[in-house]
């Protein structure tokens, strides 16, 4: 007995375990997808002080005069002089402590820095604070002073703060960077 296959069978025979074989391969292409988040959480103790976000003043165009940019406590951002404000990836330094509730709190900020760079230093001034609209009301402020009285139930507040930039004519393109310092005295 001799066996003939043809060609036409081979060929239909291959096309039918091909198919259901390019369906499974297309089906598994199709999974869901997923994609990887940051988390983060900020934990408070007692007479503690804990940064959660850091003063970002984005991104800016100098100008041929410079000035000034400002980060207001509210979260927004202004400029004067030939100063070009872009993007909206910006923000204000944010803080949290724990003392205990009407316990009197002293915020102190630094007079200026500098912020470093590739071109003249920047002066970073005028710092300012007030209520992080993050969170509940959490603390009255003593006037225009650095003094609060923590009024959140477990004793908790918190504060952001801003600054003012001030740019240098045509500042040189690049990222400039510094460190403040902020101390609680808990009274």
């Amino acid at each position: 007995m001799k066996w003939y296959l043809s060609l036409a069978k081979c060929k239909w025979a291959m096309a039918r375990m091909f198919v259901p074989l390019a369906m499974l391969c297309i089906a598994n292409t199709a999974k869901a997808q997923s994609q990887a988040l940051d988390l983060s959480v900020a934990v408070v103790t007692p007479t503690t002080l804990v940064k959660r976000a850091d003063l970002d003043f984005g991104l800016i165009v100098p100008g041929a005069n410079g000035g000034r940019v400002t980060m207001n406590v509210n979260g927004s951002r202004t400029a004067n002089g030939t100063i070009i404000l872009v993007g909206t990836d910006f923000h204000v330094a944010r803080f949290a402590g724990q003392g205990s509730i009407n316990q009197r709190v002293q915020i102190r900020l630094p007079n200026n820095i500098n912020l470093t760079g590739p071109g003249p230093a920047m002066l970073l001034n005028n710092f300012r604070f007030g209520p992080d609209p993050e969170l509940p009301l959490t603390f009255n402020q003593a006037g225009n002073g650095r003094n609060v009285r923590i009024t959140g139930a477990a004793g908790i507040f918190g504060f952001v703060v801003g600054a003012d930039l001030q740019v240098g004519a045509n500042q040189p393109t690049g990222v400039y960077t510094g460190t403040f310092d902020v101390t609680i005295n808990y009274q």
